[in-house]
């Protein structure tokens, strides 16, 4: 509500065009609609892009280096190795190397996680009998890519990277670059690398392999420059009609440009011809996360499981939901405990079930049981980041600190670009007792992500125990107190799982030992009401907002938070009035201005909330909020084009917020 945030393929001839890969399906009825479909769908996205609405922010980082092989035969020793797993390739032929290939392409052409794994035992068995098969080679990288991606261990991508550098110094297929340059791409890799390798693979003679070559430029091209992704994309489409994957990079297309329906339509189009197709009902379900349809995240999800029942990869994303976005404990613990106790998960599938589960068992209290698991996620992946992570917090809820200090040095560098290693930093000093470091260190993440609330009071929290009276009060009631009431930066269903809870657990308390006069000083209780809000520990935050008014009746800070607490119950009426009394109370309070706006919006009062929401805008320019309800108001007021104005400029400033992603879903911006 508004204002409320609430197996192997048979052997066929192979295709004298190319490669068959995921981008192309087989030719049957209703293909050709779905090209149409997806053709305008690209129109549509292109007709709304304005030329400049990018909301991700592009990276900046230095033009491809090939560094040369660190092995003179990085090939021939990545296939010696994989001989010892196919002894009945023992006198096999080399010219006996085509059949494989041939069933590798058909199995990359099903574009299924089941058909990937099987599609990477083929190119391994066509490499073993043909070493310098750049077809191989190139499929086999296509596979990891598209199969495994960001999953991938950090062995299997040094290997595969490895064989990828040694061929292209001796002068590779084209598509061996392309192959490159969509391993890089599923990685997260660097858009500037992924550009020129593309643009090499560009220079194939077929058709299809240029079309391949050019969507992986045009996903690197997203993060610069949206309409020259998308020229790409069609482009790509015009060359290859019968693309099959092609309803993924459309939906990253759309998504970019924040029109999460049209991305949502995409990926329901992919799953229409493979429920099983992970890749895409990870996607989606993240997505209607995203814009708040929980019901739907969950039906996405239970069809793949349904679709591919022995699936570990959806158990464990089923369970992601239901520990992260449901507060369903005992179904995530049941899936979990399911992949970790079955004889046939892989090691990587066990992996990832013991991360979650560890910080399912961190969540709930346990710290001894969850650093066992993350430790036996280790044991499993060893390059395992997620798992690093939960060990790391388990360690600082054990208070074992000197441990804790060496798992978060094996991390740098591996979170991601944004702030969430110097928040571990300082949550870690914080730990250690060296306050006043963490204080300055979580003061600068404040400043540089304006979604780390959690950053922001935990730094106030330090400055109290360190004794800077001033600078604690200033942080929680002065720059705490302006924050957005709805900042949340943490990625849904996220695989680096740590809550803001997580951090301002050993923040209670602290500013009560600031006081004189416990019982009749509302700070401290405002505080603490804040570190509860920023939690999601609703119930408490709002116990400490009526204990500041029973002390201070007409304090407004409370009167504001009580209201927001209302607008979650979607209680408009109650949270009409705390508001309309913080208002009167104090006409500069911007958050006040933003719960009278939202009450209001509830009550379907327009005129009224635009006013409050501009003035709540006015008194608190940063308050993120106010923007995306105005943006609401105008989409209701026939404005669609101020509206995606309003809600996309929220989006560049903070990519997590996901009130505006949900009006932007709604109104199918």
């Amino acid at each position: 509500s508004a204002g409320a945030p609430a197996a192997s393929a048979p052997s066929a001839a192979r295709d004298p065009n190319g490669l068959r890969t995921a981008y192309r399906g087989g030719v049957g009825p209703g293909r050709g609609k779905a090209v149409g479909v997806a053709l305008g769908l690209i129109a549509l996205v292109a007709a709304g892009l304005g030329g400049w609405y990018v909301l991700r922010k592009p990276k900046k980082a230095p033009p491809l280096v090939v560094k040369a092989p660190s092995a003179t035969k990085p090939v021939e020793q990545v296939v010696a190795q994989w001989k010892l797993s196919y002894p009945e390739l023992e006198g096999a032929k080399s010219s006996e190397s085509e059949s494989y290939l041939t069933q590798g392409e058909e199995l990359i052409a099903k574009d299924t996680a089941s058909a990937y794994h099987r599609a990477e035992e083929a190119f391994q068995k066509a490499l073993v009998l043909e070493p310098t098969s750049d077809r191989a080679l190139a499929g086999y990288v296509l596979a990891l890519a598209f199969g495994r991606g960001a999953t991938l261990d950090d062995a299997t991508a040094r290997s595969a990277e490895s064989m990828l550098a040694a061929a292209e110094a001796r002068g590779a297929d084209p598509l061996v670059y392309t192959a490159h340059a969509h391993f890089i791409a599923s990685r997260d890799g660097n858009p500037n690398d992924i550009t020129v390798l593309a643009e090499r693979g560009k220079t194939a003679k077929s058709t299809q392999e240029q079309a391949l070559a050019l969507l992986a430029l045009g996903q690197a091209q997203l993060s610069k420059n949206v309409q020259m992704g998308e020229a790409s994309f069609a482009q790509a489409l015009k060359l290859d009609p019968r693309v099959k994957r092609g309803h993924l990079f459309q939906a990253k297309l759309a998504i970019s440009v924040g029109r999460y329906r049209d991305a949502a339509s995409a990926l329901e189009k992919r799953l229409e011809l493979d429920a099983d197709q992970l890749e895409a009902a990870e996607e989606l379900a993240r997505l209607y996360v995203d814009v708040g349809e929980l019901a739907k995240a969950k039906a996405v999800l239970q069809k793949a499981r349904t679709a591919d029942p022995r699936s570990a990869r959806a158990r464990v994303l089923l369970a992601m939901l239901a520990m992260q976005h449901l507060g369903d404990f005992a179904q995530a613990q049941e899936l979990l405990r399911g992949v970790v106790g079955d004889p046939t998960s892989s090691k990587a599938d066990l992996a990832a079930a013991s991360v979650h589960l560890s910080a399912l068992l961190r969540v709930q209290g346990d710290a001894d049981g969850a650093k066992d698991l993350a430790e036996r996620a280790l044991e499993a992946a060893p390059d395992s980041v997620p798992a690093k992570l939960q060990l790391f917090l388990a360690l600082v809820d054990k208070g074992v600190n000197s441990q804790a200090r060496l798992e978060l040095d094996a991390l740098k560098g591996k979170l991601g670009t944004g702030t969430l290693e110097q928040t571990l930093e300082g949550r870690l000093l914080f730990a250690e007792g060296r306050f006043e470091q963490a204080m300055t260190t979580l003061n600068k993440v404040a400043d540089a992500d304006l979604s780390r609330v959690d950053a922001l009071l935990l730094a106030g929290a330090a400055a109290a125990n360190a004794r800077k009276d001033g600078k604690a009060w200033e942080l929680c009631l002065k720059r705490g107190l302006q924050a957005d009431p709805w900042a949340l930066p943490v990625d849904p269903m996220s695989w680096l799982y740590v809550r803001p809870a997580d951090l301002l657990k050993p923040a209670f308390g602290s500013y009560h030992a600031l006081s004189t006069s416990k019982n009749e000083d509302p700070n401290p209780e405002l505080c603490e009401g804040l570190m509860a809000w920023h939690s999601d520990q609703l119930t408490r935050a709002n116990e400490r907002f009526v204990r500041v008014n029973q002390i201070d009746g007409n304090n407004p800070d409370a009167l504001t938070y009580r209201a927001f607490a209302a607008l979650k119950r979607a209680d408009a009426q109650t949270a009409q009035k705390l508001s309309a009394r913080a208002t009167d109370l104090a006409r500069a309070n911007g958050a006040a201005h933003l719960a009278l706006g939202a009450a209001s919006l509830l009550l379907n009062k327009m005129e009224a909330a635009k006013r409050e929401l501009d003035l709540a805008v006015k008194h608190s320019p940063k308050l993120q909020g106010a923007k995306v309800l105005l943006g609401d108001i105008e989409m209701r007021l026939k404005a669609p084009d101020e509206a995606r104005k309003i809600l996309t400029g929220v989006l560049l400033t903070d990519p997590h917020y996901r009130e505006a992603k949900r009006v932007l879903y709604k109104h199918a911006l």
